[in-house]
């Protein structure tokens, strides 16, 4: 629970901006969050060829903000984003860089690391 630790993981998923959802990967997103003892936020992007880029980036980054900035509706508080790690494979590796770096161009606060395969 990310309760816990305060730690989470923006984690997206690969499948060549095409195929994939986060359930297809959540044997692997749970591994995480119990070897990491963190929470896992696996963002469900729009793919190719119904939305076209940035979409994916445009989910990423509003994940991120929604994390680091949440609405009283979300029921829990704003995270530090020294607490998040981006992570994806493949396709989802790039989002995550891609993001990492739209963030930074933006003047948004960093998230403490990229975990990339």
């Amino acid at each position: 629970d990310r309760e816990d630790t305060g730690r989470v993981v923006l984690y997206m998923f690969g499948g060549g901006y095409f195929v994939g959802s986060p359930k297809s990967f959540r044997h692997l997103t749970h591994r995480i969050a119990e070897n990491a003892e963190c929470s896992i936020f696996a963002i469900n992007y729009r793919l190719c060829p119904q939305y076209q880029f940035p979409a994916p980036l445009c989910d990423a980054l509003a994940a991120y903000l929604y994390l680091t900035n949440p609405g009283p509706e979300a029921g829990f508080k704003p995270i530090d984003p020294k607490q998040i790690v981006l992570a994806g494979s493949s396709a989802g590796g790039g989002l995550a860089v891609a993001t990492a770096l739209f963030i930074r161009d933006i003047g948004l606060p960093l998230p403490s690391g990229l975990v990339l395969w």
